[in-house]
């Protein structure tokens, strides 16, 4: 397939005039390359002069940033966690809105021990607030991911 010469220098990381002037170097006519070249012509002149015109990864797309979906597959969470998830989601302690440790505690009775639940949520970026004192609220940029979380959890976090 053909691509105009500017954007195969683009993929090579030089300047169009030194594409030009490389491929005059090689014997390569005008006319071949000239307002397009073959996409194949930059294999070939990767496979030169590897040093100089590298292998384009840096050109290849970014990876998509993981959606929802993804990162609360990703995310395992315990009881407690979800627990504490739960009740913090219940009471609207969201971004700014934020509760403080006793409170919680309160709040979160059926949990022994809050301090592994919390530390499991900041462990994950749910959590906003600061370990162990707090006060405490989950982050309204991750609503979709708190949500999925509960909805797919298999354990009571009423409990």
């Amino acid at each position: 397939m053909k691509i105009s010469l500017a954007e195969a220098a683009r993929r090579l990381d030089i300047h169009p005039c030194n594409l030009l002037l490389y491929l005059a170097s090689v014997g390569v006519s005008f006319e071949e390359i000239f307002p397009e070249i073959e996409e194949d012509w930059l294999d070939t002149i990767r496979s030169q002069d590897p040093s100089r015109f590298g292998t384009g990864e840096h050109l290849q797309p970014p990876a998509r940033p993981a959606g929802p979906a993804e990162e609360v597959q990703r995310i395992r969470l315990g009881a407690d966690a979800l627990t504490v998830v739960d009740k913090l989601k219940r009471k609207g302690f969201w971004g700014t809105h934020r509760v403080e440790a006793t409170a919680l505690r309160h709040l979160c009775r059926q949990v022994s021990d809050l301090s592994p639940a919390l530390r499991e949520l900041s462990t994950v970026g749910i959590l906003l607030g600061k370990l162990p004192r707090g006060p405490f609220s989950l982050d309204s940029s991750k609503k979709a991911i708190v949500e999925q979380l509960l909805a797919g959890s298999t354990t009571d976090p009423h409990g």
